[in-house]
């Protein structure tokens, strides 16, 4: 709707609420602002979900608001947690117990699994194991059980809560889900490349994380043209578009955590930026079929060229 030419008659219209989710602030402002709809309902739940948020309070980019107050009285109270970025886990005390975040502090949500809830039964029909995962257990005291969304949200100092990211190896691109670990296998696959490591990263003026992908190349391997031209046919055969890395980082070593897992938080935040990254870089280039070196002259035209 933004994307159409303005017209004097934008505001012109019955429409007196919108209903949906996943509208960011900004759209939402502008939204509201040009055609002059008075209310906006953002809603967030899984079907599976035992319980969900809404906000009815026209709060632009708020998802819903978890009242202390509420929280006490529902049967299904929801609660942000402190969690590992690496492994999307919620984090422990020394007692075993999980801990809350702070306001402003993105936190994995989780919902409470009311005593009345069959769980035992399946969250999944026929799958008790990937019900098993969906579960927290033992949160803030013996014998009591969360749902947990997989989802990372924040609140304001009114309670309001954002919704801040997916935790875990899946971003979302061009509205859908890619696996990290699909792309990073397919990617390893190439003879000449002896690890991928696939993450997600903000493109200005985009929404949603493109994929990147750092490489480590086999011994004695050099990333010629012809090279480059391989690694984009191969994508372009096994993946999906909205799965194909758009930019490509080349490392000498792999980074990994203490206990070897690829290291993706740094990645993520150093992004594709020459200014910051001094490793060598390569962009996706439809037009030209392969990937081109990306540096600071072409890296704004890179954003603004159609991804």
């Amino acid at each position: 709707m933004l994307a159409l030419p303005e017209n004097p008659k934008d505001g012109t219209n019955n429409i007196k609420c919108f209903i949906g989710n996943g509208l960011r602030q900004d759209i939402w402002l502008q939204l509201q602002k040009r055609f002059k709809i008075p209310k906006f309902v953002e809603v967030f739940g899984a079907t599976e979900a035992t319980g969900g948020l809404v906000n009815v309070c026209n709060r632009p980019g708020a998802v819903g608001r978890i009242s202390p107050l509420m929280n006490k009285l529902d049967p299904a109270p929801k609660y942000l947690l402190k969690y590992d970025v690496v492994t999307a886990n919620p984090l422990r005390n020394k007692l075993g117990r999980c801990m809350e975040v702070q306001i402003g502090e993105p936190g994995i949500l989780i919902c409470g699994i009311p005593p009345s809830h069959q769980v035992e039964k399946g969250l999944y029909k026929g799958n008790m194991e990937m019900t098993e995962k969906k579960i927290v257990r033992n949160v803030f005291k013996e014998g009591d059980a969360y749902f947990n969304f997989g989802d990372s949200l924040y609140l304001d100092k009114d309670y309001f809560a954002y919704f801040h990211d997916r935790v875990g190896d899946t971003f979302r691109w061009k509205g859908e889900n890619v696996s990290t670990t699909e792309v990073s296998n397919i990617i390893s696959q190439l003879p000449f490349i002896l690890d991928a490591n696939v993450y997600g990263v903000s493109v200005p003026g985009h929404d949603g994380k493109a994929g990147m992908v750092s490489l480590t190349l086999m011994e004695n391997i050099e990333l010629t043209a012809e090279k480059l031209q391989e690694i984009y046919t191969h994508c372009e055969k096994e993946l999906p578009r909205y799965a194909r890395p758009l930019v490509l980082r080349i490392e000498k070593d792999m980074r990994t955590t203490s206990t070897y897992k690829q290291h993706k938080v740094t990645l993520m935040k150093e992004g594709f930026d020459p200014n910051v990254v001094s490793d060598p870089m390569f962009y996706l280039s439809a037009e030209a079929n392969t990937y081109l070196p990306l540096n600071s002259t072409n890296h704004h035209l890179m954003i603004q060229a159609k991804l």
